[in-house]
């Protein structure tokens, strides 16, 4: 997983067996090549698509942290939605912590700012909205995006819901992406 810490392969409850989430764990070694390769650079965007836009999240601390002289953007294009637990109730994020390994990473760095450990989704997201506010990065998805929806829909019924056959209604999911982008207002370099 894009910003997990775990070094050993873990099995996903109902799913897949012996899956490595340590991607952060990966982009600390990245990291420890690419930096002095680039010892020049003097502007660095960090972005990904779908799980990759949750990996540009979870990571952007740790990158920033390795460039400690530039001002590192971010660009989260369609990946699950910082929304609140009404669309994403404190079970899936509950889930997605602990399979993942979050408390090392992501929210070690969000700390007193991501109080709830079961709903930090949002949170999170402002949180980097707010300590990158000087500089430009920002957030893309569609109101209707149907996959995001999808995986949304694990979390239906107490997170009984099933990846193929549920999903987030249209409405309130597109309710929610626009109820983000109004929190993201005071921070005028966040576009969405």
């Amino acid at each position: 997983a894009m910003g997990g810490t775990k070094s050993e392969p873990t099995d996903v409850p109902g799913g897949p067996k012996r899956q490595y989430f340590s991607g952060h764990l990966n982009l600390q070694k990245f990291l420890q090549r690419i930096v002095p390769t680039f010892v020049q650079a003097t502007d660095v965007l960090l972005t990904g698509m779908s799980a990759g836009g949750s990996a540009v999240l979870q990571n952007m601390v740790l990158v920033q942290r390795a460039f400690p002289r530039l001002k590192v953007r971010h660009i989260n294009d369609s990946s699950l939605p910082p929304m609140s637990k009404a669309m994403l109730p404190e079970c899936l994020q509950e889930k997605l912590r602990t399979l993942w390994g979050l408390d090392q990473s992501s929210l070690a760095y969000c700390g007193d700012q991501c109080p709830n450990k079961s709903d930090y989704w949002q949170d999170h997201s402002l949180f980097l909205a707010r300590v990158f506010s000087d500089r430009a990065s920002g957030f893309i998805d569609a109101i209707e995006d149907a996959q995001m929806r999808a995986i949304g829909g694990v979390g239906l019924r107490g997170c009984t819901g099933n990846l193929l056959f549920d999903s987030l209604p249209a409405a309130p999911f597109r309710k929610e992406l626009l109820a983000y982008r109004d929190k993201l207002a005071p921070f005028p370099n966040y576009g969405t």
